[in-house]
């Protein structure tokens, strides 16, 4: 009977692909040519080729790095798991120091947008009023044409 419960269980799994089974792992694009440092502009992604490849193959590494729960070294590859991130962070940086500049860049006019979201919600409340970020104002013209 214990040798169907494993058959069971699989069967169970295969049944329900989408929600159990995590999809193959895909090779990486010839990862061992170093590649070019320059940005690319596409779209938002700041980051060039080479972090690009790096956040990829870090990515994958890790993804694939933790056995099934069934399996008998489970416990001790979760336990290794910072270790290995640790290892693997160093042997393929997320960024260069081109696109850690243009990170920093981001988070601090993404930091200085919050802070004044903040600042304009906060002084909204102690007001009691809601503060526009344009007014609109009459124009000069109009006080010119009131007769006193």
């Amino acid at each position: 009977m214990a040798a169907s419960q494993p058959e069971g269980r699989l069967t169970r799994r295969l049944d329900l692909p989408a929600l159990s089974d995590p999809p193959k792992a895909r090779q990486a694009r010839s990862l061992s040519r170093p590649r070019s440092t320059s940005s690319t502009d596409q779209g938002n992604n700041f980051f060039c080729e080479t972090c690009n490849g790096h956040q990829r193959v870090v990515y994958q590494l890790l993804s694939n790095y933790i056995p099934d729960e069934e399996d008998e070294s489970y416990q001790a590859y979760y336990d290794n798991a910072d270790t290995y991130k640790r290892q693997v962070e160093e042997r393929y940086p997320l960024a260069c120091k081109q696109c850690l500049g243009k990170v920093h860049e981001q988070l601090a006019q993404q930091n200085y947008q919050i802070k004044s979201s903040l600042l304009n919600a906060t002084l909204s409340k102690s007001r009691g009023i809601r503060i526009y970020p344009t007014r609109k104002y009459p124009t000069v013209g109009a006080y010119n044409s009131v007769k006193c």
